[in-house]
């Protein structure tokens, strides 16, 4: 299998990494039906949410998700495996990233490039900003690779910096380009020690201002340690397709 022995060869450390953790990670502080209901009860409407911010830019966004995202969706599923088909908080990247209009944003986690997508066309309509991305392919895939952001559109590209040698050798190579971050967007390693390494290893480049984005929260209870324990006063969830998106930081600017 070619694929795995590129892996083998190249990204060893990751990968076992990545296991270590879905081993050894201990995902829950706390009771996980609690959790979950805390989740539920702390989360708010992404409609309202965005409308309530700025409404002509959220009309702006739901434009973007018909005609860009959802036939970038269409064409994918003709051409790729459905596995990679994952479209994450699209909407919310592209709204807050026209409102914020950073310089700097770093994701975690590309696949096909929904959220790269939604990040560098609002970036492109700024006229103004660089993306740097992470991410590790899948090894079960031969070149699987070559998928990674697959629905970025080529003019796009020159706002954009993509490693995908693993978060934490490919983060050590983005903070030595960057000397802070605007938006940071995570949506990797599942699990609550890795989430938790990777943000240790950036949280010096964040200022006051910044975004912090988490996906998938009902994975583990990472966010709700970080702001019930660091009592952020600015941070929120939303529901997205049967699961919650958390973020620190303010949303009106």
């Amino acid at each position: 299998m070619k694929n795995l022995k590129f892996f083998l060869k190249d990204m060893k450390i990751e990968i076992l990494r990545k296991v270590s953790h879905k081993f050894f990670s201990r995902n829950f502080s706390i009771n996980k039906g609690l959790y979950i209901n805390w989740l539920e009860d702390n989360s708010k409407d992404l409609n309202q949410l965005c409308e309530g911010i700025n409404s002509n830019l959220w009309k702006k966004t739901l434009i973007f998700q018909e005609k860009t995202i959802l036939k970038k969706k269409e064409q994918a599923r003709k051409n790729l495996k459905q596995e990679y088909i994952c479209r994450a908080g699209t909407e919310f990247l592209y709204f807050m990233t026209l409102l914020i209009k950073p310089n700097t944003v770093v994701e975690t986690g590309v696949g096909i490039g929904f959220s790269s997508l939604a990040i560098l066309t609002a970036m492109e309509e700024n006229k103004q900003g660089k993306l740097f991305s992470s991410d590790l392919p899948y090894f079960r895939y031969e070149k699987s690779e070559d998928s990674i952001g697959y629905v970025v559109n080529e003019k796009f590209k020159k706002n954009w910096k993509l490693y995908i040698n693993g978060d934490l050798t490919n983060l050590k190579k983005i903070i030595k380009e960057i000397n802070s971050i605007d938006i940071f967007h995570y949506d990797s390693d599942k699990t609550y020690l890795g989430t938790k390494k990777t943000f240790n290893l950036i949280k010096k480049y964040f200022h006051k201002d910044t975004l912090i984005v988490f996906d998938d929260l009902r994975d583990h209870t990472f966010f709700y340690d970080l702001v019930t324990k660091e009592n952020f006063k600015s941070w929120g969830i939303y529901k997205y397709k049967g699961d919650y998106i958390g973020y620190i930081g303010r949303l009106k600017r």
